[in-house]
């Protein structure tokens, strides 16, 4: 899944404060790669650009890796009703 800032893919805003990576990384089977972010001045990780976050699951099949993944929007911040996601179409 991709995390992307809510204006893309127009003028990104930069400087939102990102919280609650680490905690998701921390998830058992999942990994957040960082692409559109960076560190401020007082060392918190902050929105640099369009594609921010993308968060990627293993599970024993795409239902429960999807799941983990979606799972890991309750860790981090701004909330997930300020974000846009890219999506897989559910496996039927």
């Amino acid at each position: 899944m991709c995390i992307r800032d809510r204006n893309y893919p127009g003028t990104p805003t930069t400087g939102d404060p990102i919280d609650g990576s680490d905690s998701a990384e921390a998830l058992p089977d999942v990994r957040v790669l960082h692409a559109g972010t960076t560190t401020n001045a007082d060392g918190q990780v902050v929105s640099s650009g369009g594609r921010v976050l993308s968060v990627v699951a293993r599970g024993a099949n795409l239902d429960v890796a999807r799941a983990r993944a979606y799972h890991c929007l309750l860790y981090t911040s701004p909330s997930p009703r300020d974000r846009t996601r890219s999506r897989m179409p559910s496996s039927a």
